[in-house]
């Protein structure tokens, strides 16, 4: 029987993730695993994050993804600079550190699909 799963607000916390899904919950190809949102910011490990997300949905997870205001806030910064701000101050220098960059527009974009 297939387990549902739900996590949100986990922040580039990639250790804390992986270590969740992974040994805590045991996640199996069959159960179903929503991501509410708020995979970025704040955290030391944004990227190491979304490349957990695209692990899983790249090796037969079921993993459905919500987008949350600071996954938003990233997608408005690398559409708009002048928007760069917002995301900065909720986290985002984080992030940039996350991807070795100092700009968004730097920011691989198969991490901005999910």
């Amino acid at each position: 029987m297939a387990r549902q799963f739900a996590i949100a607000d986990i922040h580039g916390c990639a250790k804390t993730f992986e270590r969740l899904i992974f040994d805590e919950l045991a996640i199996q190809r069959a159960d179903e695993l929503f991501l509410l949102g708020d995979y970025i910011n704040k955290g030391p490990d944004s990227k190491g994050v979304l490349d957990i997300i695209l692990y899983l949905r790249q090796s037969g997870y079921d993993v459905r993804c919500l987008r949350g205001n600071h996954d938003q806030y990233l997608i408005e910064a690398f559409e708009d600079p002048e928007k760069q701000m917002r995301f900065l101050q909720c986290g985002g220098i984080e992030t940039l550190r996350s991807f070795s960059v100092d700009e968004v527009r730097h920011i691989p974009t198969q991490y901005l699909a999910l």
